[in-house]
């Protein structure tokens, strides 16, 4: 039985694939990050080919890097959550997969690995729950949607249907999801999914005699007649790119025995078969290797093999190729790819080597040893001769060049790959990573909201609303009264910025960029500066009223020690007997204390966990929390205050304009011929309700 290579268009649905016992890896609170591990090298699963008929292939897909395709890898993966019921329910998007995937691993155990970097829970309650599942661990699931576009049988077989391999396919989007499908069924048709056109190549068989065997890879291979055509066949048919060789596009090919390309005389029935299709294997095999020694992208390659080019040809292309792009300058894998500018493929490289002289990125990190590979061009060299370099590379001629040369040259530039926004966006990252690290204590007691715009603002009518009351038939709804007001508040912009200029070049001194981290920690002081102000300011809400005092039932009229006998009892049954706008007793209890520095050593002792041997000498306050703001002592070092449950009574409502992280500007100053860099953070605070909080001045 003879093999042929016959392909078809088949329409598949993008679909979820599971990865066979896969668990999330610990997630980082800092830089809200982890490792994640989409695909495993061998890994098998079934593919519907035709809904209609159920008929359905087991598929694994390519490790190879000219099989897959990275466009939206290199882009970032989204990172969703797919709730999985009859509706088709779709969350929002969760976060994103940042552009450093790699493959790792020896050839045969290879795995294909992302970084997945969640967003900041915002307003959605069903998103936030899904962000919070994923934080704790609870929702360790991990698929991927992938995007099957070619597949080619292998002659073998997996659980009694055929085996294809896939050898252009995709991943599209990273999912989370609660459980993990059947390894043996972990590809299903996502009826929602948008179609793709899959190129399917199969195997079928024919009588014959010429010693054709069948390949697992899908192609048709000699048996025993060796690489020369075998008897009766044209020699120079079997050589990779030589004039008069049947060369065709494997496996979609016509193998049958036309003349050969460039004039060569046809050969003789099956040994002509078998020379073509000998010559085909080789020469893609050759063309493959070539490229991958000299990291042409894998794009490229396909093209040339496409082209019908010999290996000689291919050769000089890709010389050529890598001359145009100068991409011989960049590091293993560095080929161009399609749509990618080589500007912005050095533009990389030197974000790269920002980021790892600046050490923005987390210390040990996969992420950080991924900017170390790519920066590899410019370690070891001061940022000036790197910008020289990167300018070089960019095309620009830089020879006998001051360094104020190299910094006006590098520093007019306005495109995402040049030097102002590759130095904005490495600043934007210190700047990030500092603010969230910050421990301002604003962030316990706030309640988060965005903001479209500076004007004033007013919280949402306070209250817990009327009390329920029978409802007879007929009778009308009561909507209960409004009794209190809506605080009102204004953003604000809060900025600072920095200088980068030609002599913080030449000196090779980036500690002006490093100001950057500075500016993250002072951001956070400001939100944690305005927020606190507003509690020792004590002044008077919508009602006319002190925030704290008798009036709102908050204030302790003893002025009680936090240490005297009592002083904490008092305030807590202030908490049972607060009452919301209609007359309602809330009954709320304590749930930490804040305190100035002064207190500290004192409130340690009250919550310390202790082993009493007698009820006299149980610590009834015993592992409640506390939290010590030095910003109280300067308005009173004895007051000290107790707060609810923030969740449900949060001390302040700290709006953000156009985001909740610092934004950052870079643009460039000719007078000065420096690099400036301005970071704000707008919003506004204010405290939405007096209910929240209780205290005692502390003097008796």
């Amino acid at each position: 039985m003879a093999a042929t290579a016959t392909s078809s268009a088949v329409e598949l649905r993008s679909a979820h694939l599971s990865a066979s016992g896969q668990r999330l890896a610990t997630f980082d609170p800092k830089t809200r990050q982890f490792p994640a591990v989409i695909l495993r090298e061998g890994f098998v699963f079934k593919q519907v080919l035709d809904e209609a008929t159920g008929t359905a292939v087991m598929v694994r897909c390519s490790f190879e890097r000219s099989a897959l395709r990275t466009g939206y890898l290199d882009r970032g993966l989204a990172f969703v959550h797919e709730h999985v019921d009859e509706s088709r329910l779709t969350f929002p998007q969760l976060g994103k997969c940042l552009a450093d995937w790699s493959i790792v691993g020896p050839v045969g155990a290879r795995q294909l690995q992302v970084t997945v970097r969640l967003d900041e829970c915002g307003e959605d309650p069903a998103r936030n729950d899904v962000i919070r599942a994923v934080e704790r661990g609870v929702l360790t699931g991990l698929s991927a949607r992938i995007r099957l576009l070619r597949l080619e049988e292998t002659g073998e077989e997996r659980d009694g249907r055929p085996l294809y391999e896939a050898t252009d396919w995709e991943v599209s989007e990273a999912t989370v999801c609660t459980i993990q499908r059947d390894p043996n069924a972990a590809l299903l048709s996502n009826g929602d999914s948008v179609s793709n056109s899959c190129n399917v190549v199969r195997l079928s068989h024919r009588s014959a005699s010429n010693g054709v065997r069948q390949s697992h890879e899908g192609t048709a291979m000699p048996d025993g007649n060796g690489a020369d055509g075998g008897a009766g066949g044209d020699p120079s048919a079997a050589k990779p790119g030589a004039p008069g060789a049947a060369v065709a596009d494997p496996p979609e090919a016509k193998l049958s025995g036309e003349p050969a390309a460039g004039g060569g005389k046809p050969a003789a029935g099956g040994d002509a078969l078998e020379a073509a299709l000998a010559a085909e294997s080789a020469r893609a095999e050759a063309i493959v290797k070539l490229g991958a020694e000299h990291g042409v992208d894998g794009e490229v390659v396909r093209d040339l093999i496409k082209r019908r080019v010999s290996v000689a040809d291919a050769g000089l292309a890709m010389l050529s190729h890598l001359k145009a792009t100068r991409g011989a300058n960049l590091p293993a894998g560095g080929g161009v790819r399609p749509g990618e500018s080589q500007d912005e493929k050095v533009g990389a490289v030197m974000r790269a080597y920002l980021e790892t002289r600046l050490g923005v990125l987390p210390l040990g990190s996969e992420e950080a040893r991924l900017a170390a590979t790519k920066a590899k061009p410019f370690l070891g060299r001061p940022i000036a001769e790197a910008t020289r370099e990167f300018l070089r590379m960019r095309g620009h001629v830089v020879d006998g060049l001051t360094a104020e040369g190299i910094a006006k040259l590098a520093f007019a530039g306005q495109t995402p790959a040049d030097m102002p926004l590759l130095l904005q966006s490495t600043v934007e990252r210190s700047v990030h990573t500092t603010y969230q690290a910050q421990p301002g204590t604003w962030r316990k007691f706030a309640r988060q909201i965005d903001a479209t715009d500076f004007r004033q603002r007013g919280t949402a009518a306070l209250g817990l609303g009327s009390a329920l009351t029978t409802l007879n038939p007929g009778q009308p709804i009561s909507f209960g009264k409004v009794s209190e007001n809506g605080e009102l508040y204004t953003p604000a912009r809060y900025a600072g910025g920095l200088a980068f200029d030609w002599m913080a070049l030449a000196n090779d001194d980036l500690s002006q960029l490093d100001a950057g981290r500075a500016l993250g920690v002072q951001a956070d002081l400001a939100v944690n500066r305005v927020c606190w102000a507003l509690l020792t300011a004590n002044a008077n809400m919508r009602d006319g009223n002190p925030v704290i005092g008798t009036a709102h039932k908050n204030s302790d009229s003893g002025n009680l020690k936090l240490t005297s006998s009592g002083g904490i009892q008092a305030l807590r049954t202030l908490a049972r007997k607060q009452t919301d706008p209609d007359g309602n007793t809330l009954n709320l209890d304590l749930a930490g204390f804040i305190l100035p520095v002064e207190w500290e050593e004192s409130i340690r002792q009250i919550v310390a966990q202790t082993n009493p041997t007698a009820a006299s000498g149980v610590q009834v306050y015993a592992g409640l929390p506390f939290t010590v703001e030095p910003m109280l002592s300067a308005a009173s070092t004895t007051r000290w205050y107790a707060y609810a449950d923030p969740a449900l009574l949060p001390l302040f409502e700290v709006a953000f304009v156009g985001g909740r992280m610092p934004k950052i500007e870079t643009w460039y100053d000719p007078k000065t011929k420096s690099l400036l860099t301005s970071v704000t953070l707008d919003f506004g605070a204010v405290i939405p309700n007096h209910r929240g909080i209780y205290s005692s001045l502390g003097t008796v």
